[in-house]
């Protein structure tokens, strides 16, 4: 099924943020220090994924209920997400936080591409899903910030 316009910001996002988690693996399994990873994920979340996180929550969350099964899990796995972010500004840098943060993510971008988002289309109607679109190009920005470290294409760790 094609996506729907108003969603089609949301899932360029989405991609990015699975080769994030490609990134993130691919350090941890190359050994680049933990500094380096761990400076990418900060700067990315709060460069990009806060503001998709924002964008979700204000305008394609709210098209569900409160309770609705779907919108909870997504309220939940952002929550998680921002507690993992929030760990690695304070503590000790640990590469299975790291890995927790690139599955979880990923894990995440899965459940809305596959399962929440579909359903939002199925659900929603022609007026609000153009009501979605107006109110999501208004508030999405193109990530202009560019990481220099670009520690996966670097196969020693240096």
């Amino acid at each position: 099924m094609k996506r729907s316009p108003a969603l089609v910001p949301l899932s360029k996002d989405h991609h990015h943020g699975l080769l994030q988690c490609w990134k993130i693996r691919y350090g941890l399994s190359h050994h680049i220090p933990l500094e380096r990873i761990s400076a990418y994920v900060l700067f990315s979340f709060d460069n990009e994924l806060e503001d998709h996180f924002q964008l979700e929550e204000h305008f394609v969350f709210t098209l569900l209920p409160d309770d609705h099964p779907m919108r909870v899990r997504a309220v939940r796995q952002h929550a998680t997400l921002r507690s993992i972010v929030e760990r690695l500004q304070h503590a000790r840098l640990d590469g299975n936080l790291l890995h927790g943060f690139a599955d979880e993510l990923d894990d995440h971008i899965r459940f809305e591409e596959r399962e929440m988002f579909p359903y939002i289309e199925k659900i929603s109607t022609e007026e609000a899903l153009s009501e979605l679109e107006k109110r999501i190009d208004a508030g999405w920005r193109q990530p202009v910030a560019q990481w220099e470290d670009e520690f996966w294409l670097n196969k020693g760790g240096l």
